[in-house]
């Protein structure tokens, strides 16, 4: 039989209400901290930490019932030997401890212990959130939410089974290109997600979904979607969750099995499954169906080919990814996307004009619409670069503006203005900060490095250069070296000492044929040092055709004399003598009263040669020899109207830019704006002429704005003298002192050797300089 005094004492305890009060506090205190942990997107074990705090405090708060309910714990309190009830005597629990004895329990005790360990956990829990750099510490827009709008972070898939590992990024391609621009969706770039995964997770296979979410939100997205590939067998289970990231809620899944062999299938049913769950969730038009072969491919083979030409391009070993592109294509002649990708490669292994390049770039045209429409723009615009044209840089910039996370779409707008200087009549500043973007969005991204490096070196900044060239040698793959040989040779010759250039000359000398090419055509008439290379085209060019560079470099920067005695020294040819003439004439408006060119502006020249009058007239112009010019000017359009006839056109621009720069050299600026408007987007010899007798048209009917780009578009050639002459005028005309004298200190570097005794203009620039306070 039941001892009565026990229950006597249990019922004095009053258990059952404590009991019950502890559960209820129990339940808010759990409320309270789910509502914390999601808003600060704490740890996931803090919930069953808080849950196993309870626990045990479940088990103090009975003990404290017990132990104050018993009589002798009240007589102990009257006799002043023990705590009162709600006391907390810290001195007296401290001595407790000390003596190795468990402290006198309280209320009081027993309470703000509860509070102190639940304290501890969600500060500590705290500081590890401001450690480990959550967004959540940063707010809504710092996650992403409200910083791009609907953009869907796929992050690597979690993968068990064998043979599946190469699903873990490859999911991210194929889910990314199915899901972007459906209902009003799009995907953050691959890339830029996979340089955040690197960032925060390292190689680590093994990552909580805390570090996931925490990887999308890095990259500016609205939506996390994280997924599995689980094979069993020769079965696969294919499993996506979406997760927005301002709330944090799961607000879709979805899932597909069956046979690996068909696992590209099986990503159509998931991506489908998963933008219905979506728009289900959110209330939105489905807008048409997914189907993944539009975008990739059917064949697994090509595909896992394909996956390894990524990589391998990504560390520059354009080589090595022809090869894999190409094995791609041999398993799938209609992969299109391997058709642009090999493209771009054999772009960078070889050069933007490489047959091989042109070939797949072209094959790949023919079947773009099978892409999505990004995807589409990116092949078109890659094609117009190879192709010299302009014609999609204004939608480059929308893609942009629309894609502000994709490096692809900066680097193509970048590319663009980088490559067609001329036509594209854009600030170097346009191009360098696009480069930046792709870079900042994808670091990982080595061939980005090298226009870096490039762009450094153009604007002055050999900091910046040298990082760039040291970042790409730290990350690029083997034989990668050969691709920035002319950035290594360029920055002591551009950008060092006297001495350091001339050790660069040397090493120019010694390079092989492709680092000269790249050296002379990537930075030959693009900095204000055409001292220095010319000091290179002096030491290699000997009987060879680069003395006409030469020559042009020497006339563009105003160093007449020295020009004329090197026509003289029997190593350039009469036509070249016939150009430069032509060349100082648009940049200058001067001529040569010597022997040797004056012998050359004879009207009976050019008479077959459409291309020839393009020089001879303006030379002719430019001595006051009009009859002669227009001479010129009547027969060569007479020539290119039967060539026109046979249904030649190609000799238009020869005909109107002959007449059209004669026309400016006149004043006549109607005449001259309706000749050569039409071939101003040219990226020939012939078009930079238009350009640069377009610019003068502009600025003297004071069409600034017009002007300015006409300008900006003769900075990349032998006419970069008269584009800074030009921008500055125009900075000064708009009171900008500032941009004024940044133009007016680059042609004063430009023109140290120039005679200001034959142009004025180079006597005005010094002036100008000096005024507004060098």
């Amino acid at each position: 039989m039941p001892d009565s005094s026990w229950f006597q004492r249990l019922r004095q305890t009053k258990a059952a209400q404590i009991l019950v009060f502890y559960l209820g506090t129990s339940w808010v205190v759990l409320q309270v901290a789910d509502i914390v942990v999601d808003a600060l997107r704490m740890p996931e074990w803090v919930m069953p930490v808080t849950l196993l705090l309870l626990l045990v405090g479940l088990v103090f708060t009975l003990a404290t019932a017990w132990v104050q309910s018993l009589p002798s714990t009240t007589a102990a309190e009257e006799a002043g030997e023990v705590p009162d009830d709600w006391e907390v005597a810290p001195s007296d629990m401290l001595a407790s401890l000390r003596a190795g004895q468990l402290p006198h329990l309280t209320w009081g005790r027993t309470i703000l212990s509860g509070v102190v360990a639940l304290s501890l956990l969600f500060g500590g829990a705290g500081v590890y959130v401001a450690l480990t750099g959550r967004p959540a510490l940063l707010g809504p827009q710092a996650a992403g939410a409200s910083e791009v709008a609907d953009g869907i972070a796929v992050v690597p898939f979690e993968v068990r089974g064998s043979d599946l590992e190469v699903w873990r990024e490859g999911m991210i391609d194929l889910l990314s290109n199915n899901l972007d621009g459906v209902g009003g969706f799009r995907t953050i770039d691959p890339r830029t997600v996979l340089a955040r995964w690197s960032d925060e997770v390292g190689d680590d296979e093994t990552v909580d979904l805390d570090a996931a979410l925490r990887v999308a939100g890095a990259t500016g997205a609205r939506y996390a979607l994280v997924g599995s590939v689980v094979g069993t067998g020769d079965q696969v289970r294919l499993s996506t969750t979406v997760y927005d990231l301002d709330s944090g809620d799961r607000i879709a899944q979805a899932r597909s099995e069956g046979s690996a062999e068909e696992i590209l299938p099986l990503t159509d049913e998931l991506a489908v499954s998963t933008v219905r769950g979506l728009l289900d969730a959110l209330g939105r038009d489905a807008g048409g169906a997914l189907v993944t072969e539009d975008l990739t491919t059917e064949s697994l083979p090509a595909l896992r080919h394909f996956l390894e030409g990524e990589r391998l391009f990504r560390t520059a070993q354009f080589a090595e990814s022809v090869r894999s592109y190409e094995a791609a294509l041999a398993e799938d002649s209609t992969f299109v996307l391997a058709m642009a990708r090999v493209s771009d490669a054999y772009g960078w292994l070889e050069d933007i004009d490489s047959e091989e390049a042109d070939r797949w770039g072209t094959a790949a045209l023919e079947r773009v619409e099978e892409l999505p429409p990004r995807l589409e723009l990116y092949v078109r615009a890659n094609d117009a670069l190879i192709n010299a044209s302009v014609e999609l840089l204004p939608d480059l910039r929308e893609a942009v503006r629309l894609y502000p996370d994709d490096p692809e779409a900066w680097f193509l707008l970048a590319e663009t203005i980088f490559h067609l200087h001329g036509p594209a009549m854009a600030p170097v500043e346009d191009a360098a900060r696009a480069f930046d973007e792709a870079v900042a969005l994808d670091p990982g991204f080595t061939p980005y490095l090298q226009h870096v490096a490039d762009m450094a070196i153009m604007m002055g900044d050999r900091e910046k250069a040298q990082a760039a060239l040291d970042r790409y040698r730290a990350v690029a793959g083997p034989d990668a070296e050969r691709f920035v040989a002319h950035a290594a040779i360029g920055i002591p010759l551009l950008l060092g000492t006297e001495e350091e250039a001339a050790r660069a000359v040397d090493a120019a000398r010694e390079a092989d044929a492709r680092t000269l090419d790249l050296l002379l055509g990537t930075y030959g008439t693009r900095t204000d040092r055409f001292d220095r290379i010319e000091a290179v085209l002096a030491a290699v060019a000997g009987e060879g055709p680069l003395n006409r560079n030469l020559l042009w470099s020497m006339g563009s920067r105003g160093a007449f004399s020295q020009a004329e005695a090197f026509a003289d020294s029997g190593t350039v040819r009469p036509f070249d003598r016939l150009t430069y003439l032509a060349r100082i004439g648009a940049v200058w408006g001067a001529s040569s009263d010597t022997e040797a060119f004056q012998s050359l502006l004879d009207p009976a020249n050019c008479e077959t040669n459409a291309a020839c009058s393009v020089y001879l007239a303006p030379a002719l112009a430019q001595t006051g020899r009009w009859d002669d010019a227009d001479a010129v000017v009547t027969r060569t359009r007479a020539l290119v109207d039967r060539q026109m006839e046979a249904g030649d056109s190609s000799g238009l621009i020869f005909a109107d830019v002959a007449e059209g720069r004669t026309a400016v050299v006149r004043g006549d600026d109607a005449r001259a704006r309706r000749l050569l408007d039409p071939w101003k987007d040219s990226y020939s010899i012939f078009g930079e002429f238009a350009r640069s007798g377009l610019a003068e048209v502009a600025r003297r009917e004071e069409r600034w704005t017009a002007a300015v780009g006409f300008y900006s578009g003769l900075l990349g050639g032998y006419s970069r003298p008269l584009g800074l002459y030009g921008l500055a005028k125009v900075a000064e005309a708009r009171g900008d002192d500032d941009e004024a004298r940044r133009y007016w200190r680059s042609f004063v570097t430009l023109t140290a050797e120039g005679d200001p005794e034959r142009t004025p203009r180079i006597r005005e620039g010094r002036e100008a300089l000096e005024r507004l306070g060098g």
